[in-house]
């Protein structure tokens, strides 16, 4: 869609109408990007009705931090309670199979899977090749420490997963003597 008009016609208005519709129906995530502070109100007017915001002002004096696992904790409540030091070859499809199946039921954002997309890209650099060579065993490694992380960072109390979080959890799974060498 792209909106013309003079200062003054209705751009920004007609958007805020237009996101606040598709907000109603259909839940989406958004991002607006804009020069100014024209949405900041629509998003104040999120956040009271209880919709998540970020709202972050770039500029070049100040560094942003965008966390890739900020909603982590929110995973504690979906998913089902396991020892994610304990999997066998089973339970790893099991599990598996179960997150793609929730998420194509439930219609919403696959939160674990937006993490664990984003955990790849930083382990492989981006490149396909090396994202190719993921095995299913890696992908639900991979998600077993977002959702270790989770839990650890629940348990001390703390607000938020960050990326060291998850790296700390990579290697309480990779010193657990339990799992097997091939892994």
């Amino acid at each position: 869609m792209l909106i013309l008009g003079p200062t003054g016609a209705g751009k920004s208005a007609l958007l805020v109408y237009l996101l606040q519709q598709m907000m109603a129906r259909h839940r989406p995530r958004i991002f607006i990007i804009e020069a100014g502070a024209s949405f900041s109100l629509l998003g104040q007017h999120f956040a009271h009705h209880g919709l998540s915001v970020n709202q972050i002002t770039l500029n070049p004096n100040v560094d942003v931090s965008l966390p890739p696992f900020a909603d982590a904790l929110r995973l504690l409540d979906r998913r089902h309670a396991f020892n994610p030091l304990d999997v066998d070859e089973s339970t790893m499809e099991e599990t598996l199979d179960e997150d793609d199946e929730m998420d194509e039921e439930g219609g919403g954002r696959d939160i674990l899977g937006e993490m664990e997309i984003a955990a790849r890209i930083m382990i492989t650099g981006g490149d396909e090749r090396e994202d190719a060579r993921l095995t299913r065993a890696d992908r639900l490694l991979i998600r077993n420490a977002i959702f270790l992380a989770a839990k650890t960072v629940k348990e001390t109390s703390r607000p938020q997963v960050i990326t060291q979080d998850v790296v700390n959890a990579f290697q309480t799974i990779a010193t657990n003597r339990e799992l097997p060498e091939h892994r």
